[in-house]
């Protein structure tokens, strides 16, 4: 990882820092990517990860190795679908640490049907924490775990197919006023 690429040692899917340089640049130190959580997403600089990432998976797996400071509501550390045509979020896949009803979730939404499981509290502790978000086709489950310990499970029959995978953002929301 470094100031151009972002390496992906395993499948090849490597990422691109996207730099507002009026919002702070991504620090990249030790094997991590330091955000300056400034301005919204529509502002703020993330990384881009290839499009059409989660196309043709049934399940998916999503982990984070985060220390989360408090920056208010909605704040979407992935994000994987498709925005409209306004900077709102249409279809897609994402992980929040902090939702605007005081807790942390992963949640789905396809056609405007929408799921969420989600943990009983916010997760912007500044402590580090290891976020697993698992999207089961075969149980119809999603699952939320936080270092380790499943926190939450919430069935679901939404195909994962069904999103429309145009952006694949690490530290940025599909919801352009939203904080970071």
């Amino acid at each position: 990882m470094d100031d151009a690429t972002v390496t992906d040692s395993i499948g090849g899917a490597n990422g691109t820092p996207v730099n507002n340089a009026g919002f702070g640049n991504i620090i990249f130190t030790n094997g991590a990517a330091v955000y300056p959580g400034q301005g919204n997403a529509g502002q703020c600089s993330y990384i881009s990860l290839p499009a059409n990432l989660i196309t043709g998976y049934n399940s998916l797996t999503l982990e984070f190795w985060a220390t989360i400071l408090p920056n208010g509501n909605w704040n979407e550390i992935g994000a994987f679908g498709e925005q409209d045509g306004n900077g709102g979020g249409l279809d897609y896949l994402i992980v929040v640490p902090h939702s605007g009803l005081g807790d942390y979730r992963m949640t789905i939404k396809t056609g405007g049907n929408e799921r969420v499981t989600s943990g009983a509290t916010t997760i912007d502790i500044r402590t580090p924490v290891h976020i697993t978000a698992v999207y089961d086709a075969d149980q119809n489950q999603m699952r939320l775990y936080a270092n380790g310990v499943l926190v939450s499970t919430t069935s679901t029959t939404i195909d994962l197919a069904n999103i429309n995978n145009v952006v694949s953002w690490i530290g940025r929301g599909l919801y352009d006023g939203d904080p970071i």
